[in-house]
């Protein structure tokens, strides 16, 4: 009797062995999946809207009234963005750490390059805070009224060295768009920038009435 008893103990033993490894090589497999699945998700292509690819197409829309440029902000390149939904005051305030980052900008445009649509500015808290965004590689172009809407820019934010030649040229824009213009505008000037990969603009909601 002790022989049996002693066999049937070493034969549950056996067997809570092999479902604990059976566990574990279910678990393993999950992991893995899971692993694929990420890695996937990260390597896709992104989406690359069509419209605004030349200064002809700068006024086209989507059909929701919205302008998308670029590369989706839905694509996972931008959740790895090293900075989210930011304000130009926050990009700023953080300036040095965030040069060269990729970043997620949300903001009013304040001005536009009135002859292509090649350039514009996302707003910021005074003029010299202003943010100047051009599209990778001239990759896409932005409407003509585009001082009428907030954009949401995803790119590599720069602290750079605004040359007076570049500096001259941007003024010459700003006067045929029937913009004024200072003296400092002619002056080379530290400036903040961002390369975008994309974009999306909407008309600015507008305020309640007060009553």
């Amino acid at each position: 009797m002790k022989n049996i008893s002693l066999i049937l103990t070493l034969l549950m033993v056996l067997a809570a062995s092999c479902k604990e490894a059976n566990a574990e090589t279910q678990t393993s497999a999950s992991t893995k999946k899971v692993s694929e699945t990420q890695f996937k998700e990260k390597s896709a292509k992104p989406t690359v809207f069509k419209f605004g690819k030349v200064p002809s197409e700068r006024n086209t829309q989507d059909t929701d009234g919205k302008f998308r440029r670029g590369v989706s902000l839905t694509n996972p390149p931008m959740r790895m963005a090293d900075s989210l939904s930011s304000s130009t005051a926050e990009i700023i305030k953080d300036a040095d750490k965030n040069d060269g980052k990729k970043v997620l900008v949300k903001g009013d445009v304040a001005k536009v390059c009135a002859k292509k649509g090649c350039w514009w500015m996302l707003k910021g808290d005074t003029p010299e805070q202003n943010i100047r965004v051009t599209a990778k590689d001239y990759g896409f172009f932005v409407p003509e009224n585009a001082t009428a809407m907030k954009a949401t820019v995803w790119g590599t934010f720069k602290v750079k060295q605004l040359s007076a030649q570049k500096a001259r040229h941007y003024a010459e824009d700003a006067l045929e768009a029937g913009q004024k213009i200072d003296i400092k505008d002619l002056k080379a000037r530290q400036e903040y920038s961002i390369v975008a990969d994309g974009l999306m603009m909407e008309p600015k909601v507008a305020a309640p009435a007060q009553s």
